[in-house]
Order: structure tokens, then sequence, then C-alpha cells
């Protein structure tokens, strides 16, 4: 596992000699934390590292579970999404990648839990046809981007 850049490590303030200034100690390192933790959080994508990746083997009539910021489905035949919930619901702002690694094409049910640009199926190509989409936790469906 490669190193931390500096960029992205904490300066821990120096821990006290006298007793005394440990109250203040902990409240500057809380607050060096607070920030750096806050940080973090805006340098990842949906709250999860942006190179988070699961490959998922679907099915005919397959539903895709959003566990990570890309899926990789895989397929050798052709397939196509359940009718009503093409992908389970995710979280607020939660962003989604399709993509179809294997070598069939994969068809995306449109009001399948999802809202596509075209308003109707969606086709990811064999070898690399991607997908962007976003959940929109108010109207429950996942939206393409």
């Amino acid at each position: 596992m490669g190193t931390v850049p500096k960029l992205f490590r904490p300066i821990i303030p120096t821990p006290p000699r006298d007793p005394e200034e440990v109250i203040r100690w902990a409240q500057a390192l809380s607050d060096v934390l607070a920030k750096y933790f806050r940080d973090a959080e805006i340098s990842l994508l949906d709250k999860r590292a942006f190179v988070s990746v699961e490959k998922q083997l679907p099915g005919a009539a397959f539903t895709i579970s959003p566990n990570s910021v890309r899926i990789e489905l895989y397929t050798t035949v052709g397939i196509t999404s359940h009718a009503t919930t093409a992908i389970k619901d995710g979280e607020v702002g939660q962003l989604l990648i399709l993509q179809n690694v294997g070598t069939a094409t994969i068809t995306i049910k449109h009001a399948a839990n999802t809202i596509l640009k075209t308003g109707a199926d969606t086709i990811l190509a064999v070898t690399n046809g991607i997908m962007l989409l976003s959940w929109d936790a108010t109207g429950s469906n996942w939206i393409e981007i």
C-alpha cells in the first residue's frame, strides 16, 4: 500500500509537557482531526473512494445492488434488467457508474426505478458500454446523467 501524500495527512499538535495544557492541546487536536475528516470527505465522491469498483454477474431480469460507486457488469448472453426495479434504492446524492465489461449487451429498463435520458430502455454496448446515474431520493429513482 502506498504512502498517504503529505497534503492529506493531518498535522498533529505536539502533546504538552505541562499537565495544565492538556485540555487546550486536546481541543487543538480535536479541531485538527475534524478539519482533516471534513477535507477527506470533500475529496471523496459519494463519501466513498472513487476507485471503489464492484463486479456483478447479473442474470435474466436482474436488479443491480448499488454497493459501490462503479459497478462492472459481466455477462456472456444478452440480458435485460427487472421490469420494475433495475437498480436497488440508493442514498441521497449517490452517484453510480454502470459499465458493461462482458461480451454481450445489457439492457437497463426505463421506468424501473430509473429515469433514463432517452425516455426508453438503454442498451449498454458490449465491452465498455457505460452510463452514469444519480439517486433522487425524492422521486425514488435513479436518474441518468
